[in-house]
């Protein structure tokens, strides 16, 4: 029997609800929607509980249509035959059923969660708050890349750009598709594209992501082994009791899998549906939806900012943590091109999801990544990235924190407070005291004159920054009384999240800033002392 019938009417067709139905009663098993967790490309996905004779059970059911039915079958089913059974046991929902609905050209996917409870398990969507979000992504992302691909040899193969990036939006690119309505638009020329784009605010043009799909003469190494296909924030499920737990997530809807996909498409794909999920917050043609868009890109090198540190802390972590492959299989020396070009390459797709994105402003965003990300792959060293034996050049952090476990670097150019995955490096002295003024110079600065909207964003961005504060401090000595001054003013910079009281909060958010200031001052002058 199926419950709540007018639910899956909201999402589905009838007909596919009438299948649906018929299924249930064939099966023997009563079925109730509880939740939505995610679908695209027409697709329905839900938690649901179901009800035979045993007991109840709590599993994921997905809805498919006709045209991507079949091939999501098999890829579901070349999952689990390529994947290392300890790696499939750990990470993927097994599918127990792949079948098409009765009298019905869609298909049913059910998957169950080991112990039939996914009530404590939530998609990683639903953790953007979390302080600690760009350390599960990298300990994703590592786990992806390496355990995954533990049993097979990493492939890699020279191919031409142009095809690649055609090869890789070809869906988007027909009449009345996605680039096609984008660009009428826009006024863009989709068959001739110009080699450089205006954006507004930009006092420098930027080059055009859409010639990438011009003929040339230039080559990119590809690496390429298991991959996911589809990794966003709505397909990573992780459990949250009694603690989240990132090393223990599961993979959702494993339709698009490939056992010899480009390995740089996972973690960019990823960095893309968090921007996503981030871009609804920030009003559109705005110097911080700007500044985001380079960070996105280029987070070592976009200078820092209160209402972005969070932000950029996130996005540096997934590089991070994407370069480790490098390091681990050779791909180092033409890596960092791999990694831009697919971010490029997710940018043009988000560009493309009108029925997604309706508002023009938020696809010119996603545009503007994927020329920020052209413009970054074609500043690359042209010598070093195509010789085999060029060094690998990373971010600096992630080489430091993978490899130096015990001593510290000899140089710290990197930001000494960076963490990636499961390694917590040492706080360097001199961080602390720098941060601590960032952070009280931003709270000196916000001003009763701003709308709350403007406070509101301004706040976060300190907020984020305080967090990153304490996680800090809970390995420096003698800091107990900063500490605490220091949670008092991230829980005053959290209620200023909400622009309605935004200005209330202003005066105690100044006063929780001088008692910090105090403390601070005390303890750095005993240390001196």
């Amino acid at each position: 029997m199926l419950a709540n019938e007018e639910v899956w009417l909201d999402r589905v067709a009838p007909d596919v609800v009438t299948a649906l139905s018929e299924w249930t009663e064939t099966a023997a098993v009563e079925l109730e929607w509880r939740a939505w967790l995610s679908g695209r490309s027409g697709s329905a996905i839900a938690r649901v509980r179901t009800k035979v004779r045993t007991g109840r059970r709590e599993q994921i059911l997905k809805l498919i249509p006709p045209e991507l039915g079949k091939l999501e079958s098999r890829n579901v089913s070349l999952a689990k035959q390529h994947s290392p059974s300890a790696f499939f046991d750990r990470h993927i929902i097994p599918t127990i059923v792949s079948e098409k609905l009765p009298g019905c050209s869609w298909y049913l996917h059910v998957q169950d969660v080991g112990g039939g409870d996914v009530s404590s398990w939530v998609p990683l969507a639903n953790i953007m708050i979390d302080p600690a979000l760009g350390d599960h992504c990298a300990s994703i992302i590592k786990s992806v890349h390496l355990e995954w691909n533990a049993e097979q040899p990493y492939e890699h193969t020279e191919v031409p750009v142009n095809e690649y990036v055609h090869k890789s939006i070809a869906d988007y690119l027909r009449p009345g598709c996605g680039l096609s309505t984008f660009t009428q638009e826009t006024g863009l020329n989709l068959e001739k594209p110009d080699p450089y784009v205006d954006f507004s605010g930009r006092k420098e043009r930027l080059p055009n992501p859409l010639a990438l799909l011009r003929p040339t003469d230039e080559v990119i190494e590809i690496w390429s082994g298991l991959c996911h296909g589809d990794l966003h924030v709505h397909n990573l499920l992780v459990p949250t009791k009694p603690v989240i737990d990132a090393n223990s997530y599961k993979l959702l809807d494993l339709g698009r899998f490939t056992y010899n996909g480009p390995l740089a498409r996972d973690p960019m794909k990823l960095l893309g549906s968090i921007a996503a999920e981030w871009l609804p917050d920030l009003a559109p043609d705005t110097g911080l939806r700007r500044r985001l868009a380079e960070l996105i890109v280029e987070p070592d090198t976009t200078s820092e900012t209160p209402p972005t540190t969070g932000y950029r802390a996130v996005s540096q972590r997934i590089h991070e943590a994407s370069e480790l492959l490098a390091l681990e299989s050779g791909a180092g020396h033409d890596w960092p091109r791999q990694k831009l070009l697919a971010l490029a390459i997710v940018a043009l797709r988000l560009t493309s999801q009108h029925a997604r994105f309706p508002s023009i402003a938020d696809r010119r965003w996603f545009f503007e990544v994927a020329a920020l990300a052209t413009r970054a792959f074609h500043n690359l060293d042209h010598t070093n990235r195509n010789q085999p034996g060029a060094p690998i050049e990373m971010h600096r952090a992630a080489a430091v924190h993978e490899l130096e476990f015990d001593e510290p670097a000899a140089d710290r150019s990197a930001p000494p407070e960076a963490k990636i995955i499961q390694l917590r490096p040492r706080p360097h002295p001199d961080v602390v005291p720098e941060l601590l003024l960032q952070l009280l110079h931003g709270i000196d600065n916000l001003s009763p004159t701003s709308s709350g909207e403007r406070l509101a964003d301004i706040g976060e961005g300190l907020r984020a920054l305080a967090t990153r504060l304490e996680h800090i401090l809970e390995d420096a000595g003698d800091t107990l009384e900063v500490q605490l001054e220091l949670r008092a003013v991230r829980e005053k910079l959290i209620r200023m999240s909400n622009a309605v009281i935004a200005h209330k909060v202003l005066p105690d958010i100044r006063q929780a800033g001088e008692e910090l200031r105090r403390s601070a001052d005390q303890r750095w002058t005993r240390s001196q002392n």
